[in-house]
């Protein structure tokens, strides 16, 4: 048995930024699919190795998600008013957005 959301979706994906702490840095991104049932966080290359740090943390609660049972964007609402501070960051909820696939997400995240 699976305990975690899919990770490779084939389809758009809804994404928002991973800001750390209260500042406007990118750490990198939570994305996800209610349709494919997926959701991960892709690591900023710009904020390595904290953004990688950070990843863990979002994953381990979006996995946390998938356990309850929830839909990955029931997951993400269930996040938004949380703050982990300056290594593992927050959503910035204004940033939400979609795209084409997890695969031009990756490419945002390996721009300098």
């Amino acid at each position: 048995m699976d305990n975690h959301f899919a990770r490779q979706p084939l389809g758009a994906v809804s994404f928002a930024a991973i800001a750390r702490g209260d500042g406007p840095e990118i750490l990198g991104y939570f994305w996800f699919s209610d349709q494919e049932a997926a959701a991960g966080y892709v690591t900023r290359r710009a904020c390595d190795p904290d953004g990688y740090n950070a990843g863990a943390v979002w994953n381990e609660y979006l996995n946390r998600g998938y356990l309850g049972g929830e839909a990955p964007s029931q997951t993400y609402g269930s996040l938004i008013d949380e703050n982990f501070g300056h290594r593992i960051g927050r959503i910035d909820s204004g940033s939400l957005r979609r795209i084409e696939s997890l695969a031009e997400l990756r490419e945002l995240a390996a721009l300098p």
